[in-house]
């Protein structure tokens, strides 16, 4: 339970509540012991964390993996590039991911694959070419 001292922060607490009996066996008193869990329930809290991050990492490493046993498989550009447009919407519970190819002389990017977790295609961005001239932040080393 969590308590709120008058004059001070609250805490988590846990209450256990135990008897005592006289010679017949009947109930005589209850004692009571509140005891402050606050630092356990943090950290139970750090563990949850620490351990959702853990998941989040493997989740990623193994998209990873998957994106690089198929470039072993095969040296198929357009199966390796959808694949990774895939794993990446996928591992990061995404809405969709397009990969587009830069073309130096035209200073233009296309969108030659992409992968939806939804079923969007009036909005689908295949085929779309865009001057990098519209983004300056990604051109500096172009």
């Amino acid at each position: 339970m969590r308590l709120v001292p008058r004059n001070s922060q609250p805490i988590d607490a846990m209450l256990t509540v135990a008897t005592a009996r006289n010679n017949r066996q009947r109930i005589t008193q209850l004692r009571w012991l509140v005891s402050d869990i606050s630092e356990r329930k943090q950290a139970e809290a750090q563990l949850r964390s620490l351990n959702a991050e853990l998941a989040r990492r493997v989740r990623f490493e193994t998209s990873l993996n998957r994106i690089t046993d198929k470039v072993r498989e095969s040296l198929d550009e357009d199966q390796i590039l959808q694949t990774a447009a895939q794993e990446l919407t996928l591992t990061l519970d995404l809405l969709g991911c397009d990969v587009a190819l830069y073309n130096p002389e035209q200073k233009t990017s296309t969108v030659s694959h992409l992968y939806s977790s939804v079923d969007n295609s009036r909005f689908s961005a295949f085929g779309k070419t865009v001057a990098m001239s519209m983004f300056p932040e990604g051109t500096t080393n172009c």
